[in-house]
């Protein structure tokens, strides 16, 4: 497979030669491509093996270029192989996220501590480091405060299904504690992560969890395309497993939504997995819905035409049957016979 580079974006970002540019229009997707000017490399030999040891002939920074690989941009790669790799890309994600239940795998995490009084969140963050906080639970009757690393919980936020995966936290006890995420609190002007708070996970017992819910096949769905806007009311559910294996998002087929049905937290909890149930806050929310359509002046107007449309087919319809109906009368009809005279009776008139 082979894919063509844009020279305009090679002239724009490149400081080649336009000779050079266009040999490499045309290079095998899984070659290492060296961006590599023609004047950091004067003083270097052919084969890139040796170096030259003369200053005057060699600039300042030079070596750096040897190593330095760039893979193909995203720009660079005309349109028709850039959408088939953004479908592939697209395909890959569903089904690494459409898995029914998460693996069993639970990562243990060492690089932790116990919170001391003079770690404050300015100090915390020049060492890129965040706080960690195991909230109460049962027979722990305080919060455990620790303190771990910042990539720790960016990785924790980015990774696919994060949200509901188990962890153990060792942080220098007996025993290493298991650990769901609850919450990761962002600040709003610089996006960073300020703390991260965690619920304790106790086989045979109500976990808390909290699962996003995701649609799909809403391009299948016909109110939507006849303009109909989706409506997500409730994004994610708090759940109670009491299961060690649990799904990591709860997913919605939307080809069979319409305007007059909605999908409603009662259908959702039919679909939950045995040992998985709803939060006790939607007890009294059971009718409310979930996911629905709602109209937009395309959608009325795109029905009113297509109840135009159906009248008129039907008034065609009682034409076209009405004179069949009279037709068929018309055949079947019995036409009277005329009387034929004997000549040689005489009529009473005649008398």
């Amino acid at each position: 497979m082979a894919f063509m580079l844009n020279p305009r974006n090679l002239y724009r970002f490149s400081k080649f030669s336009r000779s050079s540019i266009k040999t490499l229009t045309m290079t095998p997707s899984r070659s290492v491509i060296y961006f590599e000017p023609d004047e950091k490399l004067a003083g270097l030999d052919p084969d890139f093996s040796k170096k030259i040891t003369d200053e005057d002939s060699l600039l300042p920074g030079a070596e750096k270029y040897l190593s330095k690989t760039y893979g193909v941009h995203r720009d660079w790669i005309i349109p028709k192989v850039s959408n088939s790799l953004d479908l592939y890309a697209k395909k890959v994600r569903e089904h690494m996220l459409r898995r029914q239940y998460l693996p069993a795998e639970i990562q243990v995490n060492n690089d932790l501590r116990l919170r001391q009084p003079g770690d404050t969140i300015e100090e915390l963050k020049k060492n890129s480091e965040l706080p960690i906080v195991v909230l109460k639970r049962d027979e722990w009757s305080k919060d455990l405060h620790l303190v771990g690393k910042k990539k720790f919980i960016i990785h924790l936020a980015r990774t696919d299904a994060g949200y509901c995966k188990q962890f153990e936290f060792n942080y220098g006890s007996e025993e290493p504690i298991r650990v769901v995420l609850h919450d990761i609190n962002i600040n709003p002007m610089q996006r960073y992560p300020m703390k991260a708070s965690f619920n304790r996970f106790i086989p045979g017992r109500p976990n808390p969890i909290r699962v996003p819910i995701v649609p799909y096949n809403e391009n299948q769905c016909h109110d939507r395309m006849l303009g109909a806007n989706v409506h997500h009311v409730v994004n994610e559910l708090d759940l109670w497993t009491y299961s060690e294996i649990y799904p990591p998002q709860i997913h919605l087929d939307l080809s069979h939504l319409t305007v007059k049905e909605s999908i409603k937290l009662g259908d959702v909890e039919k679909m939950l997995p045995h040992g998985v149930y709803l939060h006790r806050k939607y007890n009294h929310r059971l009718y409310q819905a979930v996911i629905k359509l709602e109209e937009t002046k395309l959608f009325r107007g795109k029905m009113a035409i297509k109840k135009h449309r159906e009248q008129e087919f039907l008034a065609k319809k009682r034409e076209i049957e009405l004179a069949d109906a009279l037709k068929g009368s018309r055949k079947n009809e019995k036409k009277p016979r005329k009387k034929i005279q004997n000549p040689l009776h005489k009529s009473k008139s005649l008398e």
